[in-house]
């Protein structure tokens, strides 16, 4: 009884030794989660492996979503002892392997796809097995079932760049205008009634006004044109474009003289005033005096 219960504890001891030399020697990998495809179509990726101690290959196994095509596959120990891709059961199986315990540290399989779908298509690493020489002719394996998904994004192009504005033209100065002689630019001509015409120059507050007649202080009463030369009392006023359109008195004979006159007009209206007046009180006392003379002849009667 004792030999049976001695036998099940070395064998029990021996099996869990055996199990986490199997657990310690199975490789480790990494690969992206998702890669995007060029405008040609092809993508890549990098699937690295950790392997412990000294061990002669790693095997890979792909399972690849439809439309998704291997290129190629290249190490970065060198790929004289490679084994290329083989399809079977559904995946693709390809390797790196040397008859010897050659290999050591970590292993970079680069793997090249070609993808031309316009959905997102997965790439999934189903297992990642180690190889090991105990002996010529004997080989162990350990493998890494655990499953990786690397995504392959289909090619996007690049958004439009936005259309460039068109550039405002930058407008050309207009050089100023030179006023003309006298000064002053003549911007506007104003019509008043009677058919007479201001017009305004800029930057003055005068408007000259066109009159409807002549006013001839020549010397001689013959020449029509104006002089310089002033004669008041050689003053003629020639009326011959008035036509029928009245004249107002005071424009006629002046407002001086028109003044003198309505003096000597007010001196006459005072004058016959006061001799009607006087008229009105001799007649009153001729009639008093009449009066009186009669009532005396009356009495001496």
């Amino acid at each position: 009884m004792i030999k049976i219960i001695a036998t099940t504890l070395i064998f029990i001891a021996f099996t869990t030794l055996c199990v986490s030399a199997v657990l310690a020697a199975s490789p480790v990998y990494t690969v992206p989660s998702n890669v995007s495809a060029g405008e040609d179509g092809y993508a890549q990726f990098d699937i690295t492996v950790s392997v412990s101690g000294v061990y002669a290959g790693v095997q890979f196994e792909l399972i690849l979503d439809s439309g998704i095509s291997i290129e190629s596959i290249s190490f970065d120990k060198g790929n004289n002892s490679t084994i290329p891709p083989t399809f079977a059961r559904g995946s693709y199986f390809f390797s790196l392997y040397s008859g010897a315990n050659e290999y050591e540290g970590d292993l970079v399989c680069t793997v090249k796809v070609h993808y031309a779908g316009t959905e997102p298509a997965t790439v999934t690493v189903a297992s990642v097995q180690g190889y090991y020489v105990i002996s010529p002719g004997n080989v162990s394996t350990y493998t890494n079932s655990t499953r990786g998904n690397i995504t392959i994004n289909p090619y996007q192009p690049p958004p439009s760049p936005p259309p460039t504005p068109t550039p405002t033209p930058t407008p050309t100065p207009t050089p100023p205008v030179a006023p003309p002689p006298g000064g002053g630019v003549i911007d506007e001509i104003t019509t008043i009634p009677g058919g007479q015409e201001a017009t305004g120059e800029t930057g003055q507050d005068e408007i000259f006004v066109q009159p409807e007649f002549v006013i001839d202080i020549s010397s001689d009463p013959e020449d029509t044109g104006l002089t310089d030369e002033w004669a008041p009392d050689r003053l003629e006023i020639d009326y011959t474009d008035i036509g029928d359109e009245e004249i107002p008195l005071a424009e006629f004979i002046g407002e001086r003289h028109l003044a003198w006159i309505w003096i000597l007009i007010a001196t006459f209206l005072s004058a016959a005033i006061a001799a009607a007046f006087s008229e009105l009180k001799l007649r009153k006392k001729t009639v008093e005096e009449s009066t009186e003379s009669t009532s005396d002849n009356s009495d001496r009667e």
